[in-house]
């Protein structure tokens, strides 16, 4: 019988990542100009491993958004809340600076609720961030998750990006963990070959 080493349980893993707890400065996020782009105050990103938007009019181009580390040196995470009514326009900014690929959206909102989601409900009705515009080519129901294909563009070049959005999360009583494996799997089909940015939110 072979005799693992402490090194390598879950146990010992899980025992590093209480004594490793992140821990960081986040004025930066509580500043008067960014307070408010925040959605909950206590949800804020370290300065260290916060997402800094470019050209961002004269400002420290903060976001509500963390570069989150991978055990794939392929993939980049970047974790973020769900946009605010005035910060679309930057998360929109985000996903073009960052070239981001995927968007996964841990978000049970329908299109046939009242408030205004920060993608284009319809083909015919594109949302228009200057200096980005996002438009629906394609959108899939499944059982538990909407797939959208969106086509960004900055008014030279064009981009495709693919929002999965998971439709069943905690707060619903028919949520199954099933489900959000599921979901995990449609993401991962979703990742083209080799570097590959992904954008995760809830609400």
């Amino acid at each position: 019988m072979i005799q693992l080493q402490a090194s390598d349980t879950l146990g010992f893993h899980f025992e590093r990542l209480q004594r490793e707890s992140a821990t960081g400065d986040v004025d930066e996020a509580l500043t008067t100009n960014n307070i408010c782009k925040n959605r909950f105050n206590k949800y804020v990103p370290f300065n260290r491993t916060r997402v800094r938007l470019e050209d961002s009019d004269g400002s420290d181009g903060y976001i509500n958004a963390s570069f989150i580390q991978s055990c794939r040196a392929d993939i980049k995470f970047i974790a973020t809340q769900s946009p605010l009514e005035d910060t679309v326009a930057d998360f929109w900014l985000m996903v073009w600076q960052q070239k981001v690929h995927v968007i996964a959206a841990l978000d049970h909102y329908d299109d046939s609720m009242e408030w205004r989601p920060y993608w284009p409900r319809s083909k015919t009705k594109s949302v228009y961030c200057p200096p980005i515009q996002v438009k629906l080519i394609r959108r899939l129901r499944a059982e538990f998750f909407i797939s959208r294909d969106l086509e960004l563009s900055d008014g030279e070049s064009k981009r495709d990006v693919r929002q999965i959005q998971l439709t069943k999360w905690t707060d619903d009583s028919s949520f199954r963990p099933s489900d959000f494996v599921g979901f995990l799997h449609k993401v991962r089909q979703c990742l083209p070959e080799g570097p590959s940015n992904v954008i995760a939110h809830c609400r």
